[in-house]
C-alpha cells in the first residue's frame, strides 16, 4: 500500500500477493468475482476505510501531518495515550523536587491533595483508577467540581481552586 501526501510518500506491506495479471491497476482491486477476489477486494476496502477514517481525524484536528503520521497511526505506533492520573503524578512527583526552590511546600500539598481527590472521584464516579486525557471535557469538570463540593464536602472556594489545578494540570503544555 502507498500513501501520499503533499507529495511525500510512504509504503507498507498488507501481506497479500496476487497475480499481475489478477490486478487491475485503474480500480486498486483484484480482477474477477470469484471467492479469491471478493474476499481481497473487501479486505482492501476494510484498509481503505481505516486509512480515509484517519486521514479525517486528522484533518478534524487541524494539525500539520505527513503520510508517514497516517502509516504509523494505522499500524498503531506513534501516539501513545496520555493519562491524567499518569500525568499528575508525573507532574507532583516533578513539582516536589522544587519545593523550596520554585514552590511552597503548601503548593505541592495542594497538588498532591488535587490528584487524590481526582483519584477517588475517578474509582468512584467510573469506577476507573485513570481516564486518557482526550475523554476530559465540561462534563467532566462540572462532575469533579461537584464531587469536591457533595462527597468531600468543600466550600465553593475550596472546590474552585483543586478545580483550578486540575484545569492547570490538564491544560498545561507538558500534555
Amino acid at each position: 500500500m502507498r500513501l501520499t501526501v503533499n507529495g511525500q510518500r510512504s509504503g507498507l506491506s498488507i501481506s497479500r500477493k496476487v497475480e499481475p495479471e489478477k490486478w487491475n491497476a485503474r480500480t486498486g482491486k483484484m480482477r474477477g468475482t470469484n471467492l479469491e477476489a471478493n474476499e481481497l477486494n473487501s479486505y482492501l476496502d476494510i484498509i481503505r476505510n481505516k486509512i480515509n477514517k484517519i486521514h479525517a481525524r486528522l484533518v478534524d484536528e487541524g494539525r500539520p501531518f505527513c503520510s508517514s503520521d497516517i502509516k504509523n497511526l494505522y499500524l498503531g505506533k506513534g501516539e501513545k495515550i496520555k493519562m491524567l492520573v499518569q500525568l499528575f503524578e508525573e507532574h507532583n512527583l516533578q513539582m516536589e523536587k522544587l519545593v523550596g526552590v520554585e514552590f511552597a511546600l503548601g503548593t505541592w500539598k495542594r497538588y498532591h491533595t488535587t490528584k487524590n481527590h481526582l483519584k477517588e472521584f475517578l474509582n468512584t464516579e467510573y469506577g476507573k483508577d485513570d481516564v486518557p486525557l482526550r475523554d476530559i471535557n465540561l462534563r467532566f469538570i462540572k462532575g469533579f467540581e461537584y464531587f469536591l463540593k457533595i462527597t468531600k464536602v468543600c466550600n465553593h472556594n475550596s472546590a474552585l481552586k483543586y478545580v483550578n489545578n486540575f484545569k492547570a494540570e490538564w491544560q498545561s503544555p507538558m500534555t
